[in-house]
């Protein structure tokens, strides 16, 4: 018998131009291959968006993991057992079914998390919800993204992002771009040279803290308080935009009235910002033009964040800083539905309740998704209804939800997991049936950038074929789909076929179009240069204005008003007795710039940039404690206690810990994390400011 031909392995060097998928900044990318292998990530110079971090340098690791999940499983007991994707779809099929037919579709909860962040899985999760009859789409979005887009939505009928390029004033109010958005921190780099005034609104001594003109440090929870004042220094003061306020706004003689009380000095007494300091900062945001606002997920996590945003929308407006180049402005989300946010998604009609639209039901109207906080709760009481089945995506609920005790009691009361991941997470060991996720150099996928303040769309190319039996995340739910018999809702024959009739088709592209542009094609033009006041077409609203006073939100029992000012849940004003025992406050979700939240600790590239989780202490809080700098101690709160190894810092102010998330095992900070108090209108939770403690181990 012959022998085979020795084949030369290919070394030929080539060059793939595509996104990151390492976090939702999705940057361009050239990845350079020699055959197959990977030497080297460079930018992609055509993208906007092309300021790489760390976390692109660790896309080999990724990619090449032994650890990846590689075929489907199912778990029999304690043991894992190989099995085909045909079973795996045969098995999730006939479970769902019977789950449906005992105790009503609506038992079926599906989660998503920025895994696939991607917008089509987001879409076809959604259009499978539809197809099953369930309205209880589910993740973090309660406390990352909705309550700002819910409360912009009810005051300009839309959601706004703020504009570096071209603004003039910048505050970053809770905003730490630094280690959660490098295209931003590049930008707020150049601000002094450009002479753009910078101000920061955090309790911390962030990067950009510390290159800011003003640095405003308010006790946790207490923002709702500067902003009233402000409001009230730039409605007495007569520095409003008098002529945008007139012609586009209504409820703004009521909100003026409202805020008379809220006077510099009585925002002092309640945040310890100085008076002087508030002055400044409403001086400076009202009369230097344009100016822009840039929150993150910090002030959603808090249980007056609905008022917060509210009032940092009425701030925006009255300015003349809203819909202006260089401030607060819409981008309009692309044509397509799959590439649009369920909040922008006007087709989407729940038909039936989610789990937690009794307790909130504002909430459910706007987002049209349920809220995570009630998840464990609905679990273990099975009220309203029984939820007996959970499909999760590139997300960790036990890392990512708070009270994670809880939810681990209540997922064991679970009949069915399924997990779509890249590896064998801790949920994932929780599941029945795992799942094998493509990696994003894996497949053709979308991305538009409405939300980063770009009309635009990038299509991903595909770098390598499937490794093993790993699927992209959209084709389980087209095959999942297809399967249960909902193909009217599924007509794709594969994904390629989903972007090009349901996403390009809509643009006017094709992939051949974007072989000539592979940075992606702009779909509408950026925000004219004119003053706010010269708008001519109608906000989203039922006015058609600015509603600084809502009356859809009055109609639901809620104030129509960002006020009056109310004091977080749980604080040392409103429970002194808890924070006699546990008397530091706690900031949790503390970002590192080489971490997206859960994802990226058993990267090698990565873990040697943050190797453990660390609390940052004040060093009088570290010499009252006896602790010492790199020390494990124990941080505790009523819920539970973590682990955590101290960073002994000034940049944290004294009687407050910082602390990141997304660390497993006894160093997993939603351990102590609170899902019971909640916000009566958003049902947000307070994992910033919470009543904790710190233990030295002996």
């Amino acid at each position: 018998m012959a022998e085979k031909p020795v084949v030369e392995k290919n070394t030929e060097e080539r060059v793939v131009k595509t996104l990151c998928g390492m976090c939702a900044t999705r940057c361009g990318i050239d990845v350079h291959l020699r055959g197959d292998t990977i030497i080297k990530i460079e930018p992609m110079k055509e993208h906007p968006a092309r300021r790489l971090c760390v976390k692109s340098q660790a896309i080999p690791d990724f990619q090449y993991s032994k650890d990846r999940l590689r075929y489907p499983m199912k778990r029999v007991g304690n043991e894992w057992h190989r099995i085909s994707w045909d079973d795996a779809l045969a098995i999730i099929a006939s479970k769902l079914n019977y789950l449906r037919e005992r105790y009503g579709s609506e038992s079926l909860a599906i989660g998503l998390g920025h895994g696939p962040f991607i917008k089509e899985p987001l879409g076809l999760a959604r259009l499978f919800a539809q197809a099953h009859g369930t309205p209880n789409i589910t993740g973090v979005s309660n406390m990352c993204g909705y309550p700002k887009w819910i409360s912009n939505i009810l005051t300009f009928g839309a959601d706004t992002v703020h504009e570096l390029g071209k603004t003039k004033c910048m505050i970053c109010w809770a905003l730490n771009s630094w280690h959660s958005q490098t295209p931003a921190r590049h930008t707020i780099d150049s601000f002094k040279e450009k002479g753009v005034k910078l101000i920061v609104v955090d309790p911390r001594r962030t990067y950009e803290a510390k290159i800011a003109d003003l640095h405003l440090r308010p006790r946790p929870g207490t923002d709702l308080a500067l902003v009233l004042s402000m409001l009230n220094i730039i409605i007495s003061e007569g520095l409003y935009d008098k002529e945008f306020v007139d012609k586009w706004t209504i409820g703004f003689e009521e909100l003026a009235q409202a805020v008379q009380e809220y006077t510099p000095e009585w925002a002092e007494k309640v945040t310890s910002v100085p008076a002087g300091d508030v002055l400044e900062c409403a001086h400076m945001y009202a009369s230097i033009k344009p100016a822009s606002i840039g929150t993150m997920s910090c002030l959603e996590q808090s249980t007056n964040a609905f008022k917060v945003f509210r009032a940092l929308a009425s701030l925006i407006a009255i300015t003349g800083n809203l819909e202006v180049a260089g401030g607060n402005k819409q981008v309009p989300p692309a044509p397509g539905r799959l590439l649009r946010f369920d909040l922008e998604d006007e087709d989407y009609v729940l038909t039936k309740k989610t789990f937690s639209a009794d307790e909130i039901p504002l909430y459910e109207e706007v987002a049209k998704n349920a809220n995570s906080a009630y998840f464990a709760d609905t679990i273990l009481t099975g009220k309203p209804y029984p939820i007996k089945a959970f499909i999760v995506q590139g997300c960790n609920p036990l890392r990512s939800f708070a009270n994670t005790n809880k939810l681990k009691r209540a997922f064991e009361e679970l009949d069915f997991i399924v997990v779509m991941d890249h590896f064998m997470t801790d949920f994932a060991e929780m599941a029945h049936i795992v799942l094998p996720a493509a990696s994003f150099l894996e497949h053709r996928w979308v991305h538009a950038y409405y939300v980063a303040h770009l009309p635009l769309v990038s299509v991903a190319d595909k770098v390598f074929d499937l490794s093993d039996e790993s699927w992209p995340d959209a084709r389980f739910w087209i095959d999942l789909g297809k399967r249960m018999g909902y193909e009217e809702y599924f007509p794709w024959d594969d994904e390629d076929d989903l972007i090009q009739k349901n996403i390009l088709g809509p643009l006017g592209k094709t992939f051949a179009d974007l072989e000539e542009s592979p940075q992606g094609f702009f779909y509408a033009p950026r925000v004219p240069d004119r003053p706010a006041s010269e708008r001519t077409e109608p906000f989203k609203t039922p006015s058609g204005k600015v509603e600084l006073y809502s009356e859809r939100v009055a109609k639901m029992g809620y104030p129509p008003l960002p006020v009056p000012y109310e004091e977080p849940l749980e604080s040392p004003v409103t429970r002194p007795e808890l924070f006699k025992e546990y008397p530091l406050i706690a900031l949790t979700g503390i970002r590192s710039h080489a971490y997206e939240h859960t994802w990226g600790r058993n990267l090698p590239t990565l873990r040697r940039v943050t190797p453990d989780p660390e609390v940052e202490i004040n060093p009088k809080d570290a010499e009252k404690h006896g602790v010492e700098q790199g020390e494990w101690v124990f941080i505790e709160s009523p819920k539970g206690r973590v682990k955590m190894k101290t960073r002994i810092t000034d940049d944290i102010l004294e009687g407050l810990v910082a602390m990141p998330h997304g660390w497993g095992g006894e160093c997993n900070v939603n351990l102590i994390t609170n899902d019971e108090e909640r916000g009566i209108v958003l049902g947000t939770t307070p994992t910033k400011g919470l009543a904790c403690r710190l233990t030295k181990i002996n």
